[in-house]
């Protein structure tokens, strides 16, 4: 069988010069073509098709890499990226990387590889090295949700996460609060950066320090949430309020206070972020931010399919609205109780007025 090595030594050119010839990523003179075409024909040469799909990236499915699919605010990207794919007839390759490094770099290397048309990104780290370099390869990609540092020029669909954070904390502030935490993931993500600078402007406008608020980091997880909650009542003057930068972590809050017999919002007032599905499931309902999931996978899918196509001629970078969902995890602080109430005359004087807190260790 002929190989485009035969053809190019035929023709006279370099074997790169006939496969970007062939796959219709370079022009050549009409001389040049015709030499090619009369070679391929004189060989009798016959691409490889799996080969030629790979060069041309079509493969007729777009890969979608995102950090985990235990999360419901992700697996509804999810959903809603699959159904605008589909609805364009290809198929979309789901990655969950479980916000693993390693396992995100080899995903990355397998779809830029040629395994998909083009890739829609949502990733759990900062920056990403690998991601820059498919970008610089050619491989059309869109991030979506979460920015990403260190990129050559993508293009990108996010939420105004700042506009979040604003309103989260102005509504707590509004209600009466002085003492208002933060909750979040990572801090150096951007949507959470974004989200506290929200958040502390918000306060200052307010009169209140942000920096002697409790700030507590961690993961987009329940479990951080649950462990999130002994720390914030053990400090010297826990905060009457709370806004937490993910709806999963504030479930996992709200399951410890259950525990620990924190009322919600009656002793501690929670506003969470993202209006995932649960979110008006859970008792007392959560009082959020909502995020259009699903104008985020079909703005992420359009400016794919554009990338694919060749039309769009600049970068586009789209950020979404967002609005605060008002339910029952947030009230007003309960007003602090005078010494003839907290301290009754029939009390002996070194019985403990209150009830004693979690401690740090404990989780729940």
């Amino acid at each position: 069988m002929a190989t485009i090595q035969d053809v190019a030594r035929t023709a006279g050119v370099a074997a790169s010069t006939v496969s970007r010839y062939l796959n219709g990523q370079l022009k050549v003179t009409p001389a040049t073509a015709a030499r090619v075409e009369d070679a391929v024909a004189s060989l009798g040469y016959v691409p490889n098709a799996q080969a030629k799909n790979l060069a041309r990236r079509r493969s007729g499915a777009i890969g979608f890499v995102v950090p985990e699919m235990s999360n419901p605010y992700f697996g509804s990207i999810a959903d809603h990226v699959v159904e605008e794919v589909e609805r364009r007839g290809l198929m979309v390759l789901l990655c969950s990387t479980r916000s693993q490094a390693v396992k995100e770099a080899s995903y990355i290397d397998l779809l830029a590889s040629g395994a998909i048309d083009g890739m829609l990104y949502l990733g759990s780290f900062r920056s990403n090295v690998r991601l820059a370099a498919a970008i610089r390869g050619g491989l059309p990609v869109v991030v979506v949700d979460e920015p990403i540092a260190g990129l050559p020029e993508v293009h990108s669909v996010v939420m105004d996460d700042y506009a979040g954070g604003y309103q989260a904390a102005s509504y707590l502030v509004a209600l009466g609060h002085r003492r208002i935490a933060f909750v979040s993931g990572p801090a150096e993500l951007g949507s959470v950066a974004e989200r506290r600078r929200g958040y502390c402007d918000a306060l200052v406008k307010g009169g209140i320090d942000p920096d002697r608020q409790r700030n507590l980091p961690g993961h987009f997880t329940e479990q951080f949430g649950a462990s999130a909650l002994p720390r914030l009542l053990a400090a010297p003057e826990p905060p009457t309020a709370a806004f937490v930068a993910s709806d999963y972590i504030a479930l996992g809050i709200l399951s410890a206070a259950e525990t620990h017999g924190i009322r919600v919002p009656e002793d501690l007032s929670i506003v969470g972020f993202d209006d995932i599905r649960f979110s008006e499931y859970v008792r007392p309902r959560l009082t959020t931010i909502r995020s259009p999931v699903d104008q985020l996978a079909q703005i992420g899918v359009e400016m794919l399919f554009e990338l694919l196509t060749g039309t769009p001629d600049t970068v586009q970078t789209e950020v979404l609205p967002v609005e605060l969902i008002v339910r029952e995890s947030a009230g007003p602080p309960a007003p602090a109780l005078s010494p003839r109430l907290a301290a009754p005359a029939s009390t002996p004087p070194d019985a403990p007025h209150s009830p004693v807190l979690p401690q740090e260790s404990e989780v729940g």
